[in-house]
């Protein structure tokens, strides 16, 4: 939750990865997890579209047994098309994968975000 908002509101952030928070808002509207009538305001696909063009990279586990991934399925389709619309959709990816509320124990989101910081090195001192 903490990273997606500060990687919107941040633009010194290139790239953000975030893992287990991601869901509908107006589905779980939790004092201690969002801001008041945040779900009314601003759902997670917006606050994911003003990370654009930066990468961005959102999980959500099949077996989180505090949020349901079926239901952030949706939102990370509506992110992806806030990406879409900007003309960077190859800088967003939204992975359900078969853990829980926790980071992914693949490499698949620190090989995205690390592919831009390597493809920058090169260019810069290649």
């Amino acid at each position: 939750y903490f990273t997606l908002n500060t990687a919107a509101t941040d633009v010194r952030i290139k790239s953000a990865f975030s893992a287990g928070c991601y869901n509908d808002r107006s589905v779980y509207d939790w004092c201690d997890w969002s801001y008041y009538n945040a779900a009314y305001k601003f759902g997670e696909a917006e606050t994911a579209g003003l990370c654009a063009p930066r990468r961005l990279y959102i999980s959500v586990g099949k077996a989180d047994p505090v949020l349901n991934y079926e239901t952030a399925i949706p939102e990370g389709e509506r992110a992806i098309e806030f990406y879409r619309a900007a003309g960077c959709e190859d800088k967003i990816r939204f992975y359900v994968w078969d853990g829980g509320h926790t980071v992914p124990d693949d490499d698949e989101g620190i090989d995205f975000l690390f592919h831009f910081v390597i493809s920058c090195e090169f260019l810069k001192f290649g």
